[in-house]
């Protein structure tokens, strides 16, 4: 019987000693608890806020995983997202090795479903083959090699900022600001 009565007596103690904690960390934190008994609200920034905009070639990975930075004012590699869906962009060298304009379309059907927030998707930009106009000597299908026509986007953090990280070439991108 003893052993019981401790027992109830040890739960009871850890049960006000958790509440106390749990009251204390919401005074202590205003955020934490809603105000005069209103919900809280993520804030989640809308599809045009995440992805709409020009991007341009900020960094780049080489074959044994170091990080080089390859933007430069020989090196053009930009793309724009906008909000219906459409997917356009530029990859020029000055030694005319490629020189490329492409459109085409991102989807993020499949993202939205497991995700609420945009910075966690994968955007997913299929080219149009017919809209790629190589000049040159590499074109930016050899550029993009087996994956063809398919570029995977996602936001990673580099350097302090959320920048858009191509997975299949290893390049970041950062947006132009206005």
């Amino acid at each position: 019987m003893k052993k019981i009565l401790c027992s109830l007596l040890l739960v009871l103690i850890c049960t006000v000693l958790i509440t106390g904690c749990k009251a204390n960390v919401s005074k202590t934190n205003p955020a934490s608890a809603p105000a005069d008994g209103a919900e809280t609200t993520d804030t989640v920034p809308t599809l045009d806020e995440v992805i709409s905009g020009t991007w341009s070639l900020y960094a780049g990975f080489d074959q044994s995983g170091g990080m080089i930075y390859i933007s430069s004012e020989d090196t053009e590699y930009s793309f724009a997202f906008d909000a219906d869906n459409a997917f356009s962009g530029v990859y020029r060298q000055s030694d005319g090795y490629v020189d490329a304009t492409f459109t085409g379309t991102y989807d993020v059907t499949n993202s939205k479903a497991a995700y609420k927030n945009p910075y966690d998707w994968y955007y997913y930009a299929t080219l149009e083959k017919d809209s790629i106009a190589d000049i040159g000597e590499a074109t930016l299908l050899g550029r993009l090699g087996e994956q063809g026509l398919h570029l995977i986007f996602k936001f990673r953090e580099l350097d302090g900022e959320k920048l858009l990280y191509e997975e299949n070439q290893r390049l970041y991108f950062k947006r132009h600001r206005i």
